[in-house]
């Protein structure tokens, strides 16, 4: 494939390497709230982000009383995991790196989804 712009032996590595940190940092978070609170991470990400909506979708989809209760007894344990296993092994520097690359795939990805 003459088009393909294939990745370099640098793209290779970092790609690999966020793919090796982002699953197993997926997992491992996985394991710790069905540990915890019987939740998933995708049900913590959801009732997470129900509970700062504010734009319109908050308007069709709204936390229950139950599913705040749930996330606010998952959050302690949930959030000393996420520090333990990202956020104590970055300096500043590195985490607004990481943001910064973090919100800008994002973006892009928010402006293809609207191309689409």
């Amino acid at each position: 494939m003459a088009g393909t712009r294939w990745l370099s032996k640098s793209e290779q590595r970092t790609w690999r390497s966020f793919l090796a940190m982002h699953g197993q940092l997926a997992a491992r978070l996985n394991r710790q709230l069905q540990r915890d609170s019987g939740l998933s991470l995708a049900d913590f990400d959801v009732l997470a982000q129900l509970t700062d909506r504010a734009d319109a979708r908050g308007a069709y989809v709204m936390l229950t009383a139950t599913g705040r209760d749930v996330i606010e007894r998952a959050a302690p344990k949930h959030t000393e995991t996420v520090r333990l296993l990202l956020f104590d092994h970055l300096t500043e520097a590195e985490l607004d790196t990481l943001r910064t690359i973090s919100e800008r795939v994002v973006a892009r990805l928010d402006a293809a989804d609207s191309a689409e």
